[in-house]
Protein backbone atom coordinates (compact mmCIF):
# COMPACT_ATOMS: atom_id res chain seq x y z
CA UNK A 1 0.00 0.00 0.00
CA UNK A 2 1.45 3.33 -1.04
CA UNK A 3 1.67 5.93 1.71
CA UNK A 4 0.45 9.40 0.79
CA UNK A 5 3.06 12.07 1.44
CA UNK A 6 1.92 15.08 3.42
CA UNK A 7 1.94 18.42 1.66
CA UNK A 8 4.02 20.84 3.81
CA UNK A 9 2.36 23.88 2.23
CA UNK A 10 -1.11 22.56 3.04
CA UNK A 11 -0.09 21.78 6.65
CA UNK A 12 1.39 25.26 7.08
CA UNK A 13 -1.78 26.84 5.68
CA UNK A 14 -3.90 24.72 8.05
CA UNK A 15 -1.83 25.84 11.03
CA UNK A 16 -2.31 29.48 10.07
CA UNK A 17 -6.09 28.94 9.90
CA UNK A 18 -6.14 27.57 13.44
CA UNK A 19 -5.11 30.80 15.17
CA UNK A 20 -8.27 32.76 14.23
CA UNK A 21 -10.29 29.93 15.79
CA UNK A 22 -8.34 30.19 19.04
CA UNK A 23 -8.71 33.97 19.11
CA UNK A 24 -12.42 33.72 18.38
CA UNK A 25 -12.95 31.18 21.16
CA UNK A 26 -10.93 33.31 23.59
CA UNK A 27 -12.91 36.43 22.66
CA UNK A 28 -16.23 34.61 23.04
CA UNK A 29 -15.32 33.27 26.48
CA UNK A 30 -13.92 36.62 27.61
CA UNK A 31 -17.05 38.47 26.50
CA UNK A 32 -19.18 36.14 28.63
CA UNK A 33 -16.89 36.61 31.64
CA UNK A 34 -16.92 40.39 31.34
CA UNK A 35 -20.72 40.51 31.72
CA UNK A 36 -21.40 42.08 35.13
CA UNK A 37 -17.81 41.49 36.17
CA UNK A 38 -17.93 44.32 38.71
CA UNK A 39 -21.66 44.15 39.40
CA UNK A 40 -21.51 42.31 42.70
CA UNK A 41 -19.60 43.82 45.61
CA UNK A 42 -16.34 42.40 46.87
CA UNK A 43 -16.90 39.61 49.35
CA UNK A 44 -14.85 38.33 52.26
CA UNK A 45 -12.25 36.25 50.41
CA UNK A 46 -11.74 38.90 47.75
CA UNK A 47 -11.24 41.58 50.38
CA UNK A 48 -8.68 39.35 52.05
CA UNK A 49 -6.80 38.92 48.75
CA UNK A 50 -6.69 42.68 48.18
CA UNK A 51 -5.61 43.53 51.72
CA UNK A 52 -3.07 40.69 51.95
CA UNK A 53 -1.48 41.76 48.67
CA UNK A 54 -0.75 45.18 50.20
CA UNK A 55 2.11 43.66 52.20
CA UNK A 56 5.54 43.96 50.64
CA UNK A 57 6.89 41.17 48.47
CA UNK A 58 9.55 39.89 50.93
CA UNK A 59 6.82 39.32 53.52
CA UNK A 60 4.54 37.55 51.03
CA UNK A 61 7.22 35.06 49.98
CA UNK A 62 8.72 34.75 53.46
CA UNK A 63 6.86 35.06 56.73
CA UNK A 64 3.51 35.29 54.94
CA UNK A 65 3.78 31.73 53.65
CA UNK A 66 3.86 30.50 57.26
CA UNK A 67 0.68 32.42 58.11
CA UNK A 68 -1.51 32.13 55.00
CA UNK A 69 -2.24 28.65 53.61
CA UNK A 70 -2.49 29.76 49.97
CA UNK A 71 0.75 30.10 47.95
CA UNK A 72 2.06 33.64 47.42
CA UNK A 73 1.97 33.67 43.59
CA UNK A 74 -1.59 34.99 43.36
CA UNK A 75 -0.93 37.76 45.88
CA UNK A 76 2.25 38.84 44.09
CA UNK A 77 0.47 39.05 40.74
CA UNK A 78 -2.47 40.88 42.31
CA UNK A 79 -0.11 43.30 44.03
CA UNK A 80 1.53 44.20 40.71
CA UNK A 81 -1.82 44.46 38.95
CA UNK A 82 -3.35 46.75 41.61
CA UNK A 83 -0.37 49.06 41.27
CA UNK A 84 -1.32 49.46 37.59
CA UNK A 85 -5.11 49.24 37.49
CA UNK A 86 -6.29 50.01 41.04
CA UNK A 87 -8.31 47.90 43.46
CA UNK A 88 -11.89 48.39 42.29
CA UNK A 89 -14.06 45.29 42.02
CA UNK A 90 -13.91 45.29 38.21
CA UNK A 91 -10.16 45.77 37.94
CA UNK A 92 -9.11 43.16 40.52
CA UNK A 93 -11.39 40.56 38.90
CA UNK A 94 -10.20 41.22 35.35
CA UNK A 95 -7.07 38.98 35.56
CA UNK A 96 -9.23 36.05 36.67
CA UNK A 97 -11.63 36.63 33.79
CA UNK A 98 -8.82 36.79 31.23
CA UNK A 99 -7.14 33.67 32.62
CA UNK A 100 -10.42 31.73 32.63
CA UNK A 101 -11.08 32.74 29.02
CA UNK A 102 -7.58 31.52 28.16
CA UNK A 103 -8.45 28.15 29.71
CA UNK A 104 -11.35 27.87 27.26
CA UNK A 105 -8.94 28.37 24.34
CA UNK A 106 -6.63 25.70 25.77
CA UNK A 107 -9.68 23.44 26.11
CA UNK A 108 -10.10 23.72 22.34
CA UNK A 109 -6.48 22.63 21.88
CA UNK A 110 -7.07 19.62 24.16
CA UNK A 111 -10.09 18.61 22.11
CA UNK A 112 -8.18 18.88 18.85
CA UNK A 113 -5.44 16.63 20.21
CA UNK A 114 -7.85 14.01 21.51
CA UNK A 115 -10.89 14.17 19.24
CA UNK A 116 -11.71 16.34 16.23
CA UNK A 117 -12.33 19.97 15.45
CA UNK A 118 -16.12 19.96 15.86
CA UNK A 119 -16.06 18.10 19.18
CA UNK A 120 -13.24 20.34 20.40
CA UNK A 121 -15.32 23.39 19.56
CA UNK A 122 -18.32 21.95 21.41
CA UNK A 123 -16.18 21.24 24.49
CA UNK A 124 -14.85 24.81 24.41
CA UNK A 125 -18.37 26.26 24.15
CA UNK A 126 -19.60 24.13 27.06
CA UNK A 127 -16.70 25.31 29.23
CA UNK A 128 -17.21 28.92 28.11
CA UNK A 129 -20.81 28.93 29.41
CA UNK A 130 -20.13 26.73 32.45
CA UNK A 131 -21.63 28.60 35.43
CA UNK A 132 -18.98 27.33 37.83
CA UNK A 133 -16.16 28.45 35.55
CA UNK A 134 -17.76 31.87 35.09
CA UNK A 135 -18.38 32.18 38.84
CA UNK A 136 -14.70 31.58 39.58
CA UNK A 137 -13.74 34.03 36.82
CA UNK A 138 -15.78 36.67 38.66
CA UNK A 139 -13.65 36.44 41.80
CA UNK A 140 -10.41 38.22 42.65
CA UNK A 141 -9.01 34.90 43.81
CA UNK A 142 -6.50 32.48 42.24
CA UNK A 143 -9.13 30.11 40.79
CA UNK A 144 -9.27 31.67 37.32
CA UNK A 145 -5.49 31.45 36.99
CA UNK A 146 -5.57 27.91 38.41
CA UNK A 147 -8.08 26.95 35.72
CA UNK A 148 -5.70 28.19 33.01
CA UNK A 149 -2.69 26.42 34.51
CA UNK A 150 -4.71 23.23 35.00
CA UNK A 151 -5.80 23.37 31.36
CA UNK A 152 -2.13 23.44 30.35
CA UNK A 153 -1.47 20.48 32.69
CA UNK A 154 -4.23 18.60 30.88
CA UNK A 155 -2.83 19.69 27.51
CA UNK A 156 0.66 18.48 28.43
CA UNK A 157 -0.64 15.10 29.60
CA UNK A 158 -2.98 14.56 26.64
CA UNK A 159 -0.37 15.78 24.17
CA UNK A 160 2.16 13.33 25.56
CA UNK A 161 -0.38 10.49 25.55
CA UNK A 162 -1.53 11.04 21.97
CA UNK A 163 2.08 11.36 20.79
CA UNK A 164 3.00 8.12 22.57
CA UNK A 165 0.05 6.28 20.96
CA UNK A 166 1.21 7.13 17.45
CA UNK A 167 3.03 4.30 15.64
CA UNK A 168 5.71 6.70 14.42
CA UNK A 169 6.27 8.42 17.73
CA UNK A 170 8.98 11.07 17.99
CA UNK A 171 11.18 11.37 21.06
CA UNK A 172 11.44 15.10 20.46
CA UNK A 173 7.66 15.50 20.56
CA UNK A 174 7.44 13.42 23.73
CA UNK A 175 10.10 15.51 25.46
CA UNK A 176 8.39 18.70 24.33
CA UNK A 177 5.03 17.67 25.75
CA UNK A 178 6.73 16.49 28.94
CA UNK A 179 8.30 19.94 29.31
CA UNK A 180 4.89 21.58 28.87
CA UNK A 181 3.50 19.28 31.57
CA UNK A 182 6.27 19.96 34.11
CA UNK A 183 6.18 23.74 33.61
CA UNK A 184 2.39 23.81 33.88
CA UNK A 185 2.48 21.71 37.05
CA UNK A 186 4.90 24.10 38.71
CA UNK A 187 2.83 27.18 37.81
CA UNK A 188 -0.43 25.52 38.89
CA UNK A 189 1.00 24.32 42.18
CA UNK A 190 2.33 27.72 43.22
CA UNK A 191 -1.13 29.15 42.54
CA UNK A 192 -3.07 26.67 44.68
CA UNK A 193 -1.87 23.59 46.53
CA UNK A 194 -4.99 21.50 45.79
CA UNK A 195 -3.90 21.22 42.14
CA UNK A 196 -1.62 18.48 43.48
CA UNK A 197 -4.57 16.08 43.06
CA UNK A 198 -4.79 16.88 39.35
CA UNK A 199 -1.03 16.52 38.92
CA UNK A 200 -0.99 13.15 40.66
CA UNK A 201 -4.01 11.97 38.67
CA UNK A 202 -2.40 13.01 35.37
CA UNK A 203 0.80 11.14 36.22
CA UNK A 204 -1.12 8.03 37.29
CA UNK A 205 -3.63 7.96 34.42
CA UNK A 206 -1.02 8.62 31.71
CA UNK A 207 1.35 6.05 33.21
CA UNK A 208 -1.39 3.39 33.34
CA UNK A 209 -2.39 4.16 29.75
CA UNK A 210 1.20 3.60 28.62
CA UNK A 211 1.54 0.37 30.63
CA UNK A 212 -1.69 -1.00 29.13
CA UNK A 213 -0.63 -0.11 25.59
CA UNK A 214 0.42 -2.99 23.34
CA UNK A 215 3.11 -3.14 22.19
CA UNK A 216 4.55 -1.49 25.29
CA UNK A 217 5.99 1.96 24.37
CA UNK A 218 9.15 1.56 26.44
CA UNK A 219 10.80 4.83 25.43
CA UNK A 220 7.64 6.85 26.09
CA UNK A 221 7.14 5.13 29.46
CA UNK A 222 10.74 5.88 30.46
CA UNK A 223 10.32 9.55 29.52
CA UNK A 224 7.06 9.75 31.50
CA UNK A 225 8.64 8.19 34.59
CA UNK A 226 11.40 10.78 34.34
CA UNK A 227 8.75 13.48 33.93
CA UNK A 228 7.07 12.38 37.14
CA UNK A 229 10.36 12.32 39.03
CA UNK A 230 11.28 15.79 37.78
CA UNK A 231 7.84 17.18 38.67
CA UNK A 232 8.06 15.75 42.19
CA UNK A 233 11.55 17.18 42.66
CA UNK A 234 10.56 20.66 41.50
CA UNK A 235 7.44 20.96 43.67
CA UNK A 236 8.95 19.22 46.72
CA UNK A 237 9.78 22.45 48.57
CA UNK A 238 6.36 24.12 48.27
CA UNK A 239 4.74 20.73 48.90
CA UNK A 240 6.51 20.38 52.25
CA UNK A 241 5.41 23.92 53.11
CA UNK A 242 1.81 23.07 52.21
CA UNK A 243 1.86 19.93 54.35
CA UNK A 244 3.07 21.95 57.33
CA UNK A 245 0.06 24.25 56.92
CA UNK A 246 -2.50 21.48 56.36
CA UNK A 247 -4.01 21.85 59.83
CA UNK A 248 -4.46 25.61 59.61
CA UNK A 249 -7.69 27.14 60.87
CA UNK A 250 -8.04 28.85 57.48
CA UNK A 251 -9.95 25.83 56.16
CA UNK A 252 -11.59 24.76 59.41
CA UNK A 253 -14.92 26.21 58.24
CA UNK A 254 -15.32 23.51 55.55
CA UNK A 255 -17.98 21.02 56.56
CA UNK A 256 -17.05 17.34 57.08
CA UNK A 257 -17.41 15.11 54.05
CA UNK A 258 -20.54 12.96 53.73
CA UNK A 259 -21.67 10.60 50.94
CA UNK A 260 -24.36 13.11 49.95
CA UNK A 261 -21.78 15.92 49.84
CA UNK A 262 -19.65 13.76 47.56
CA UNK A 263 -22.60 13.26 45.22
CA UNK A 264 -23.39 16.97 45.14
CA UNK A 265 -19.73 17.76 44.58
CA UNK A 266 -19.52 15.48 41.54
CA UNK A 267 -22.55 17.11 39.97
CA UNK A 268 -21.52 20.66 40.71
CA UNK A 269 -17.90 20.37 39.63
CA UNK A 270 -17.59 17.85 36.83
CA UNK A 271 -19.95 19.64 34.49
CA UNK A 272 -20.33 22.97 36.25
CA UNK A 273 -24.06 23.11 35.45
CA UNK A 274 -24.59 25.33 38.47
CA UNK A 275 -22.45 27.05 41.04
CA UNK A 276 -22.39 25.61 44.50
CA UNK A 277 -24.39 24.79 46.61
CA UNK A 278 -26.94 23.58 44.04
CA UNK A 279 -27.81 19.89 43.95
CA UNK A 280 -26.34 17.82 41.15
CA UNK A 281 -27.63 14.24 41.25
CA UNK A 282 -29.07 14.62 37.75
CA UNK A 283 -25.76 15.94 36.48
CA UNK A 284 -24.02 12.81 37.75
CA UNK A 285 -26.35 10.73 35.60
CA UNK A 286 -25.60 12.91 32.57
CA UNK A 287 -21.86 12.46 33.07
CA UNK A 288 -22.31 8.70 33.45
CA UNK A 289 -24.16 8.58 30.13
CA UNK A 290 -21.40 10.64 28.52
CA UNK A 291 -18.82 8.18 29.86
CA UNK A 292 -20.78 5.28 28.39
CA UNK A 293 -20.86 7.06 25.04
CA UNK A 294 -17.08 7.52 25.13
CA UNK A 295 -16.51 3.86 25.97
CA UNK A 296 -18.89 2.75 23.21
CA UNK A 297 -17.30 4.87 20.49
CA UNK A 298 -13.63 5.03 21.44
CA UNK A 299 -13.14 1.99 23.69
CA UNK A 300 -11.25 1.64 26.97
CA UNK A 301 -7.83 1.54 25.32
CA UNK A 302 -8.05 4.92 23.61
CA UNK A 303 -6.40 8.14 24.86
CA UNK A 304 -9.89 9.67 25.04
CA UNK A 305 -10.94 7.18 27.71
CA UNK A 306 -7.79 7.65 29.78
CA UNK A 307 -7.77 11.47 29.52
CA UNK A 308 -11.48 12.20 29.97
CA UNK A 309 -12.64 9.38 32.22
CA UNK A 310 -9.72 7.86 34.15
CA UNK A 311 -7.80 11.10 34.77
CA UNK A 312 -10.66 13.19 36.26
CA UNK A 313 -12.01 10.13 38.06
CA UNK A 314 -8.62 9.55 39.68
CA UNK A 315 -8.33 13.23 40.63
CA UNK A 316 -11.75 13.22 42.25
CA UNK A 317 -10.98 9.95 44.05
CA UNK A 318 -7.76 11.35 45.51
CA UNK A 319 -9.53 14.53 46.57
CA UNK A 320 -12.37 12.56 48.15
CA UNK A 321 -9.98 10.29 50.06
CA UNK A 322 -8.05 13.27 51.39
CA UNK A 323 -11.29 15.00 52.35
CA UNK A 324 -12.21 12.11 54.59
CA UNK A 325 -9.17 13.11 56.66
CA UNK A 326 -9.28 16.87 56.12
CA UNK A 327 -12.50 18.21 54.53
CA UNK A 328 -11.63 19.92 51.24
CA UNK A 329 -14.66 19.20 49.09
CA UNK A 330 -15.87 22.56 47.90
CA UNK A 331 -16.24 23.21 44.15
CA UNK A 332 -13.84 26.14 44.08
CA UNK A 333 -11.03 23.82 45.22
CA UNK A 334 -11.49 21.61 42.16
CA UNK A 335 -12.93 23.94 39.57
CA UNK A 336 -10.37 22.51 37.14
CA UNK A 337 -12.47 19.32 36.94
CA UNK A 338 -14.81 21.34 34.72
CA UNK A 339 -12.18 21.09 31.96
CA UNK A 340 -12.24 17.29 31.47
CA UNK A 341 -15.88 17.21 32.56
CA UNK A 342 -17.18 19.48 29.81
CA UNK A 343 -14.92 17.85 27.20
CA UNK A 344 -16.18 14.43 28.28
CA UNK A 345 -19.73 15.69 27.86
CA UNK A 346 -18.87 16.98 24.39
CA UNK A 347 -17.33 13.64 23.43
CA UNK A 348 -20.33 11.74 24.78
CA UNK A 349 -22.78 13.95 22.90
CA UNK A 350 -20.79 13.58 19.69
CA UNK A 351 -20.89 9.79 20.12
CA UNK A 352 -24.70 9.65 19.83
CA UNK A 353 -25.29 7.56 16.69
CA UNK A 354 -28.42 9.24 15.31
CA UNK A 355 -27.83 12.60 13.67
CA UNK A 356 -31.08 14.31 14.69
CA UNK A 357 -30.90 12.99 18.22
CA UNK A 358 -27.26 14.07 18.50
CA UNK A 359 -28.04 17.61 17.34
CA UNK A 360 -31.02 17.82 19.68
CA UNK A 361 -28.96 16.62 22.66
CA UNK A 362 -26.20 19.13 21.89
CA UNK A 363 -28.76 21.93 21.67
CA UNK A 364 -30.32 20.92 24.98
CA UNK A 365 -26.89 20.80 26.68
CA UNK A 366 -25.89 24.25 25.45
CA UNK A 367 -29.32 25.71 26.27
CA UNK A 368 -29.28 24.17 29.73
CA UNK A 369 -25.84 25.51 30.57
CA UNK A 370 -26.67 28.95 29.16
CA UNK A 371 -29.92 29.09 31.14
CA UNK A 372 -28.14 28.09 34.35
CA UNK A 373 -25.50 30.74 33.68
CA UNK A 374 -28.13 33.42 33.09
CA UNK A 375 -29.89 32.50 36.33
CA UNK A 376 -26.58 32.66 38.18
CA UNK A 377 -25.70 36.09 36.77
CA UNK A 378 -29.13 37.45 37.65
CA UNK A 379 -28.95 36.22 41.23
CA UNK A 380 -27.48 38.30 44.04
CA UNK A 381 -25.29 35.62 45.60
CA UNK A 382 -22.46 37.64 47.10
CA UNK A 383 -22.44 39.50 50.38
CA UNK A 384 -23.93 42.91 49.57
CA UNK A 385 -23.62 44.49 52.96
CA UNK A 386 -19.82 45.11 53.02
CA UNK A 387 -20.16 47.84 50.41
CA UNK A 388 -22.56 49.67 52.72
CA UNK A 389 -20.23 49.57 55.69
CA UNK A 390 -18.61 52.78 54.48
CA UNK A 391 -21.79 54.62 55.40
CA UNK A 392 -21.17 53.82 59.06
CA UNK A 393 -18.37 56.37 59.39
CA UNK A 394 -20.70 59.18 58.30
CA UNK A 395 -23.48 58.48 60.80
CA UNK A 396 -23.55 60.99 63.69
CA UNK A 397 -24.77 58.30 66.10
CA UNK A 398 -21.77 56.10 65.33
CA UNK A 399 -19.61 56.40 68.45
CA UNK A 400 -17.36 54.33 70.63
CA UNK A 401 -15.54 51.09 69.81
CA UNK A 402 -16.41 48.90 66.81
CA UNK A 403 -18.02 45.59 67.77
CA UNK A 404 -18.51 42.86 65.17
CA UNK A 405 -19.70 39.28 65.29
CA UNK A 406 -18.99 36.12 63.30
CA UNK A 407 -21.82 36.81 60.88
CA UNK A 408 -20.12 39.97 59.59
CA UNK A 409 -16.85 40.71 57.85
CA UNK A 410 -14.46 43.07 59.66
CA UNK A 411 -12.22 43.20 56.58
CA UNK A 412 -14.91 45.32 54.95
CA UNK A 413 -14.17 48.06 57.49
CA UNK A 414 -10.50 48.14 56.49
CA UNK A 415 -11.40 48.46 52.81
CA UNK A 416 -14.60 50.58 52.86
CA UNK A 417 -14.30 52.58 56.12
CA UNK A 418 -10.61 53.10 56.98
CA UNK A 419 -11.52 56.19 59.00
CA UNK A 420 -12.80 53.87 61.76
CA UNK A 421 -9.52 52.01 62.19
CA UNK A 422 -8.30 54.30 64.99
CA UNK A 423 -11.02 52.97 67.29
CA UNK A 424 -10.80 49.84 69.47
CA UNK A 425 -12.21 46.71 67.85
CA UNK A 426 -14.05 43.96 69.72
CA UNK A 427 -14.73 40.64 68.08
CA UNK A 428 -17.62 38.84 69.79
CA UNK A 429 -17.17 35.18 68.97
CA UNK A 430 -17.00 31.69 70.38
CA UNK A 431 -14.68 30.52 67.58
CA UNK A 432 -11.15 31.43 66.53
CA UNK A 433 -10.47 33.47 63.40
CA UNK A 434 -8.09 32.08 60.83
CA UNK A 435 -4.44 32.85 61.44
CA UNK A 436 -4.04 35.00 58.33
CA UNK A 437 -7.22 37.01 58.88
CA UNK A 438 -6.39 37.62 62.54
CA UNK A 439 -2.88 38.76 61.56
CA UNK A 440 -4.33 41.08 58.96
CA UNK A 441 -6.80 42.65 61.38
CA UNK A 442 -4.15 43.20 64.03
CA UNK A 443 -1.93 45.01 61.54
CA UNK A 444 -4.66 47.57 60.89
CA UNK A 445 -6.46 47.85 64.22
CA UNK A 446 -6.38 46.85 67.89
CA UNK A 447 -8.67 43.82 68.14
CA UNK A 448 -9.88 42.12 71.32
CA UNK A 449 -11.77 38.84 71.06
CA UNK A 450 -14.49 38.25 73.67
CA UNK A 451 -17.13 35.60 74.12
CA UNK A 452 -20.76 36.82 74.12
CA UNK A 453 -20.92 36.55 77.91
CA UNK A 454 -17.65 38.45 78.37
CA UNK A 455 -18.83 41.20 76.04
CA UNK A 456 -22.14 41.52 77.89
CA UNK A 457 -20.41 42.17 81.20
CA UNK A 458 -17.48 44.22 79.87
CA UNK A 459 -19.23 46.52 77.40
CA UNK A 460 -20.37 49.78 78.93
CA UNK A 461 -21.08 53.08 77.23
CA UNK A 462 -21.59 53.87 73.53
CA UNK A 463 -20.58 51.26 70.98
CA UNK A 464 -21.08 50.67 67.25
CA UNK A 465 -22.28 47.10 66.79
CA UNK A 466 -22.12 45.67 63.28
CA UNK A 467 -24.32 42.64 62.82
CA UNK A 468 -26.50 41.22 60.11
CA UNK A 469 -29.16 40.70 62.78
CA UNK A 470 -30.69 43.86 64.14
CA UNK A 471 -30.82 44.35 67.90
CA UNK A 472 -32.81 46.79 70.00
CA UNK A 473 -30.97 49.90 71.02
CA UNK A 474 -31.09 53.65 71.40
CA UNK A 475 -30.37 54.08 67.69
CA UNK A 476 -30.99 51.54 64.92
CA UNK A 477 -30.43 52.15 61.22
CA UNK A 478 -31.38 49.53 58.66
CA UNK A 479 -29.17 49.68 55.57
CA UNK A 480 -30.64 48.04 52.52
CA UNK A 481 -34.30 48.92 52.79
CA UNK A 482 -36.30 52.09 52.25
CA UNK A 483 -33.96 54.08 54.47
CA UNK A 484 -31.32 54.08 51.73
CA UNK A 485 -33.44 52.95 48.80
CA UNK A 486 -30.97 50.15 48.01
CA UNK A 487 -32.33 46.94 46.40
CA UNK A 488 -30.17 44.70 48.53
CA UNK A 489 -32.78 43.41 50.94
CA UNK A 490 -32.52 43.42 54.68
CA UNK A 491 -28.92 42.19 54.88
CA UNK A 492 -27.34 44.54 57.37
CA UNK A 493 -28.54 46.27 60.50
CA UNK A 494 -26.32 48.83 62.11
CA UNK A 495 -26.93 49.45 65.81
CA UNK A 496 -25.23 52.46 67.33
CA UNK A 497 -26.22 51.99 70.94
CA UNK A 498 -25.86 54.22 73.95
CA UNK A 499 -26.24 51.48 76.53
CA UNK A 500 -24.43 48.28 77.47
CA UNK A 501 -24.79 45.29 75.18
CA UNK A 502 -27.30 42.58 75.86
CA UNK A 503 -26.84 38.91 75.08
CA UNK A 504 -28.16 36.95 72.18
CA UNK A 505 -25.31 37.51 69.76
CA UNK A 506 -25.89 35.30 66.73
CA UNK A 507 -22.85 33.06 66.23
CA UNK A 508 -22.50 31.44 62.84
CA UNK A 509 -19.58 31.22 60.44
CA UNK A 510 -20.24 32.71 56.99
Amino acid sequence: MTRVQADPHRESHARHRVWPAYLGIFGFALAIRLVWLGHQPLWRDELFSILWSRFDSPFLIGEGTRIETNPPAHFLVLKAWIAIAGDSAWSVRLPSAVASAGAVAVQYAIGRRLLNRSTALLGAVLLAVSPLSVAMAHEARPYGAVELAAAFVMLGATGFLTAAYRPSRSSGALVGWAAVFVASCVVAFVLHYTVLFLIAAALIATGLALVCRRPLPRSALAIWIGTGALTAAVIAVPLISAMSLSQSANIAWIQPTTPRALLHFVGNVFLGLAAFPYRGEGVVAVFALAALGIVRRYGVSSPVFWALIVLPGTAFGLLAIMSLHRPLLVPRYAEWLCIPGTMALAAGLSAIPFDRLRKAAIGVAILGLTTALAIQLLRQDNEHWPGLVGAIAHEPACRGPIVFTDDTNPLAIIYFAPALLDRPFYRVSESTASTAERYLLERYATVTTLSPSQFTTASQGPATVISRRGEDGAYTLTLGSADYDRPFGDLLRLSCRNRSATGGVQNRTP
